[in-house]
């Protein structure tokens, strides 16, 4: 949850705060962890913290928007569309979102939750 320090309601708060913590958090986990020999600094070693940490930060705030303590918990829909609006933007683009929301209407109810 500790992308909610910096994102709310699908905005960042502050762009350089926000892209401070993107690009610096890694840096500075590389950086301490060389300093204190743990690491030796190379590519690689660089390429892996980035990723570690980009996919940490992508697994908490999916699990996030699963759990309970997100505000449309309680709202039925596709799994999909309690993660991301990607699909939605897909089935958009077809230009068949109307019908779509036709069908998840009929299958969950008068509420359903199709964006984050």
């Amino acid at each position: 949850m500790s992308h909610l320090l910096i994102f709310k309601q699908f905005k960042a708060l502050n762009f350089d705060l926000a892209a401070s913590f993107l690009i610096g958090l890694p840096t500075l986990f590389v950086i301490g962890e060389w300093s204190l020999d743990l690491i030796s600094l190379q590519t690689s070693t660089i390429t892996k913290s980035y990723a570690l940490f980009y996919a940490f930060l992508g697994l908490s705030i999916v699990l996030y928007r699963l759990s309970p303590f997100h505000r449309l918990y309680h709202f039925p829909g596709p799994l999909l569309c309690k993660i991301s609006k990607l699909w939605v933007v897909y089935i958009a683009y077809k230009g068949q979102y109307y019908k779509y929301l036709k069908e998840l209407h009929i299958q969950y109810g008068d509420f359903v939750r199709v964006g984050v």
